[in-house]
């Protein structure tokens, strides 16, 4: 059964969105429905990470990404991908690796890429994070792989996740 609700937040939120309004001015209906992960909202929500208008690809990325179970949802995921491999806006490519991180698995082609080609080295190290979640690696020694190569200017690569792959495959 369909809530009311939602289905008049969904109809304001499409309106807004149609007429090319911020996000803002629907931001407590958007809510509503991200926080009911409202089925119904997330083609629109999905079709809005391609919307040129950076605030309204930034709040569906993470009502999406936050809301939903995008397990086994490849056109979401593909979407968030999008965003990694083509978004001009480095925060929104930053919040991409970790939703990858929730909600993908290894191998994520789009988060090595990121990883091994991304202009900016503050992705580049976030898709190395993203990679080592991804295989299991404990979060503390996530942190201190990425602080140890942070610290000394090193870029990430595969051959530094699959060193700290192995080497956390030993420790007991």
């Amino acid at each position: 059964m369909k809530s009311p609700n939602l289905e008049n937040a969904l109809n304001e939120v499409q309106t807004a969105y149609q007429l090319g309004l911020p996000p803002d001015s629907v931001a407590a209906q958007l809510r509503q429905l991200a926080q009911a992960a409202y089925k119904p909202a997330l083609p629109l929500l999905l079709d809005a990470l391609a919307n040129p208008r950076p605030e309204w690809r930034s709040q569906c990325l993470l009502l999406v990404g936050l809301h939903y179970d995008l397990q086994g949802n490849d056109l979401a995921l593909d979407n968030i991908r999008d965003i990694l491999r083509h978004d001009p806006d480095r925060q929104l490519r930053l919040k991409a690796t970790e939703l990858l991180a929730l909600h993908s698995e290894w191998p994520d082609h789009a988060l090595r890429s990121a990883m091994e080609n991304d202009p900016d080295n503050g992705v580049c190290y976030a898709a190395c994070q993203a990679i080592l979640e991804l295989l299991g690696i404990p979060r503390l020694r996530v942190r201190d792989e990425m602080t140890y190569l942070y610290t000394r200017g090193v870029l990430p690569t595969m051959d530094d996740v699959k060193r700290i792959a192995d080497s956390s495959q030993q420790q007991p």
